[in-house]
């Protein structure tokens, strides 16, 4: 069983010096003890410990915009630990940290593809586009289209891309509904010239393969559709060599 001196917390006479006798408050505490300020004011509530505020909600006093800003960026609290502090509900703390603009200020600082505010500026203002804007922030471009949709910000039809990945095979890409979709520029080519049928397009049991193992060379002759199996034991085998086209 844990006891006292393992658990400073539960120690009555040790957690009233400390809160009522030196002034320090839960966050300070629970540093100390090394445990949460949750924990903290459990103990304090069990003990009949009064409860203090920082600031006088009366008079306002807890609305000070460099305090807020200090305790909210600086020290990393969240809103439901400044309203413990001041003795408000977190939704007060929540609005005026809204007023000033200071939630924003971190929201922007920490994951800025979640401010409404940035993203109604990049792409409703600034008219770029989701991968630019995804570029900028250091995400994906599926997560600047989530939050978009997230915030109820319209978005604008976006025209077909060419892309090419790491390996070389070319894409055509395009944003339908906020969701991206692509498409291989050889499987497009094989539709058109009839290698594929065009039923086949998106069944990724029939392969297109690249005769000459080249994965950017998409002339139709060097093209030829076959069943997925067949494609993997042809890249299988010792002796396989490339056509030359």
């Amino acid at each position: 069983m844990t006891n006292s001196k393992n658990s400073p917390w539960r120690n009555e006479a040790l957690l009233r010096e400390k809160y009522v006798g030196a002034g320090l408050d839960t966050y300070q505490i629970a540093e100390e003890f090394g445990c949460s300020a949750e924990t903290v004011r459990t103990w304090l509530e069990k003990y009949d410990v009064e409860r203090r505020a920082v600031h006088d909600y009366h008079d306002d006093g807890w609305k000070d915009e460099a305090w807020l800003r200090e305790q909210y960026i600086n020290q990393d609290l969240k809103s439901t630990e400044i309203a413990e502090q001041v003795g408000v509900h977190r939704s007060t703390v929540s609005n005026v940290l809204r007023e000033f603009g200071i939630r924003d200020e971190k929201v922007e600082s920490e994951t800025p593809w979640r401010s409404k505010k940035l993203l109604e500026r990049l792409y409703v203002e600034e008219q770029r586009t989701t991968i630019e804007i995804a570029n900028r922030l250091g995400c994906s471009n599926e997560t600047i289209s989530y939050w978009l949709r997230k915030h109820d910000i319209s978005t604008r039809m976006s025209l077909p891309h060419f892309h090419t990945n790491a390996y070389g095979y070319e894409y055509i890409r395009h944003t339908v509904n906020g969701e991206l979709a692509q498409v291989p520029v050889h499987r497009l080519v094989a539709v058109a010239t009839g290698v594929l049928d065009a039923d086949k397009l998106k069944d990724s049991s029939v392969v297109v393969h690249h005769r000459n193992n080249i994965s950017w060379d998409n002339r139709p002759k060097n093209l030829e559709a076959m069943d997925s199996r067949e494609h993997s034991s042809i890249h299988n085998s010792k002796g396989y060599k490339p056509e030359e086209i």
